[in-house]
């Protein structure tokens, strides 16, 4: 879920994840239909439950599109809690995500 209002971005996972290691340079959101900016996550994450992270987005160009999305590398450094599988990301995901 993406905030807009609050410059938060809101990951749910199907597993408990580690954010030991978040690189918040690696997550990017690009929102050119509500305030025609780009967003990193340098401001920090945290985790709320086992599965969920809040990302503290910080402005960084502005970007004018139609559609609000996030791409996401494995450089992010988030991982499953179980095991250590990283996530992989994604690339150009339409927000809001189902």
């Amino acid at each position: 879920m993406y905030d807009a209002g609050a410059l938060l971005l809101t990951l749910v996972f199907d597993r408990a994840v580690n954010i030991d290691f978040f690189d918040g340079s690696a997550v990017l959101v690009y929102d050119g239909s509500i305030t025609a900016q780009t967003y990193d996550g340098t401001s920090g994450a945290v985790l709320s439950d086992p599965v969920t992270i809040v990302v503290t987005l910080t402005a960084e160009d502005p970007y004018v599109a139609a559609d609000v999305t996030m791409t996401a590398s494995i450089g992010a450094g988030i991982v499953s809690a179980d095991g250590g599988a990283p996530w992989v990301g994604c690339t150009n995901l339409v927000l809001p995500f189902p």
